[in-house]
């Protein structure tokens, strides 16, 4: 093996090893961000943000955690055991805010169109009339 050669493979090496302590480096300065998800298409962004690297890009090493519903997150959020949470209103929500537990709504993460709907809500038909008419 040639003096240059020999060289290379050290230089190459070295690079190898920076290249590690760097990446090392790197994944202690990302933001650790807990978010809760209700497992459903509206969350399909944050799985899919997370494979293509764009929350990593941005300084962002999330965890994602996924409930049966999202009233289910209401308590891990108020305790700071989640920092995001996505989901739909609840008795939950409503009873949290009622008690003052510090949560903010910042923006909605899907809309119905008209005919398009995925939430529905279920009154007997006697309240319906009533209500409705």
């Amino acid at each position: 093996m040639t003096r240059l050669t020999h060289l290379a493979r050290l230089c190459f090496i070295a690079a190898l090893v920076l290249g590690a302590l760097v990446s090392r480096h790197e994944a202690a300065e990302l933001a650790q961000v807990r978010i809760g998800t209700a497992r459903t298409m509206s969350d399909s962004g944050y799985y899919l943000a997370d494979a293509l690297g764009f929350f990593r890009d941005e300084g962002i090493a999330v965890t994602l955690t996924g409930f049966n519903s999202a009233a289910k997150m209401i308590v891990p959020l108020g305790t700071g055991e989640l920092d995001v949470g996505g989901g739909t209103v609840s008795a939950a929500l409503y009873n949290a805010v009622a008690r003052g537990i510090n949560l903010k709504i910042v923006a909605d993460q899907a809309s119905m169109k008209p005919g398009y709907g995925y939430s529905s809500l279920m009154v007997r038909k006697d309240l319906a009339k009533k209500l409705f008419i």
